[in-house]
């Protein structure tokens, strides 16, 4: 697993981690690496407004840990952010994904 910081605008990307495991990473420890992610990139700088993966059940499972839900009549897309209090931390499906799964 990769975890990868893009800017809105600019032409760059950084690798902030690497993870390598056998097995899918489990929900409960992907959101504690997303949300130590986060607050370390915060602290060193980098503005982090939204995570995207894909639409694995490992990632869907992180997504409902963080309260982020969808339904016919009820969408949830976002969660307090851990760093701002007056920002929102928005959780997206990448669009390949989205057409696949």
């Amino acid at each position: 697993m990769i975890v990868l910081f893009q800017p809105f605008t600019g032409k760059w990307t950084q690798i902030l981690g690497v993870f390598a495991s056998k097995d899918n990473v489990k929900a409960p420890t992907l959101a504690k690496i997303i949300l130590e992610t986060t607050v370390l990139a915060e602290k060193a700088g980098l503005f982090v407004d939204c995570i995207t993966c894909d639409g694995a059940s490992w990632n869907r499972s992180m997504w409902r840990l963080f309260g982020i839900q969808g339904s016919p009549s009820h969408v949830r897309s976002s969660t307090k952010h851990p760093v701002d209090p007056k920002r929102q931390l928005y959780f997206l499906s990448d669009f390949p994904h989205l057409l696949k799964n």
